[in-house]
């Protein structure tokens, strides 16, 4: 689903898992959201 809005307890939870050395195939997995979603907000907040 394009341009849907995410929570930012769910940014937190993937930033969260990120530096617990998830990978972010894992957390796009784990939280529902896409890959790049994942790679997006990775690099937004690093």
């Amino acid at each position: 689903m394009a341009n849907s809005t995410i929570s930012m307890s769910k940014i937190r939870q993937i930033l969260r898992m990120y530096s617990q050395g998830r990978s972010k195939l894992s957390i796009a997995t784990h939280t529902g959201v896409s890959r790049n979603t994942v790679k997006n907000y990775i690099n937004a907040f690093s």
